[in-house]
């Protein structure tokens, strides 16, 4: 079981089941201010402590568990299905442009040495512009090799820890991004569906859609930035480990 945590990670588990299960407390309590019967029903049975039998609370919470997973995995797949790492393409095609995220000049040209060393080394051709203080003519192709390089060579000599958590970052607000969207939209369809037995006031039921809506747009941003500190990680500690590895040859 240990190694099965390992491979998948604390993002494939505890983050997806943390996603899933805010969401479906949100669209019980969201269907709860509705009047709907299943929501009172449930709640009622919760709190009735009287009611509660070992065997089903143990099936209850496994099954929670369960569609918490599959609902934060869904969030997670539906936000990528959009979106499409169209940021992240964007980040690795301008990575040693001046509107980089990599906002030290110096730091680009370091990477950019490193990164044609790199080429050269392993037969990757590419176009030398003599013009140009970056010297190579920088694409999505070069730059996300260099990129799926440098984070490799972090994975085998296991010093991807930090980067990993940025990543865990990054996933969680994907996932959290998608569920107030989702909840938006339960909250939007039930206030037609309920006109008659919605029980919040008109400005009340305003705030949570604009709640809603900014929450979900702090998550995005969140999630962007996430992924700059990751690009920026993980560049950062490729050279320290290449410079560690140049001063002390024997101890690579």
């Amino acid at each position: 079981m240990e190694n099965v945590i390992e491979k998948l990670g604390f993002f494939d588990f505890f983050n997806l089941i943390i996603d899933g299960v805010f969401t479906i407390i949100g669209c019980f309590g969201i269907t709860y201010q509705f009047g709907w019967g299943i929501s009172n029903e449930v709640v009622r049975y919760l709190v009735n402590t009287a009611e509660v039998n070992t065997i089903l609370l143990a099936l209850f919470m496994f099954s929670i568990i369960t569609v918490s997973y599959i609902i934060g995995m869904l969030c997670h797949e539906v936000f990528s299905l959009i979106e499409r790492d169209r940021i992240f393409i964007i980040l690795i095609t301008n990575l040693f442009e001046e509107k980089s995220c990599i906002e030290n000049k110096k730091k680009r040209i370091r990477y950019a040495d490193l990164a044609r060393k790199i080429f050269d080394n392993n037969g990757i051709d590419y176009t030398w512009k003599e013009d140009d203080y970056r010297g190579i003519d920088w694409g999505w192709e070069l730059n996300n090799y260099f990129f799926a390089y440098c984070l490799y060579q972090l994975q085998i000599r296991g010093v991807n820890r930090k980067t990993e958590k940025l990543r865990d970052i990054e996933g969680l607000a994907k996932s959290f991004c998608v569920s107030n969207i989702l909840l938006l939209i339960v909250l939007l369809v039930g206030r037609l569906v309920s006109w008659d037995t919605f029980l919040l006031p008109r400005y009340l039921y305003g705030g949570e859609v604009v709640l809603l809506i900014i929450v979900s747009l702090i998550f995005s941003e969140y999630r962007k930035k996430a992924l700059k500190n990751r690009i920026r990680m993980t560049l950062s500690l490729f050279e320290a480990v290449i410079d560690r590895e140049e001063k002390y040859p024997k101890s690579a």
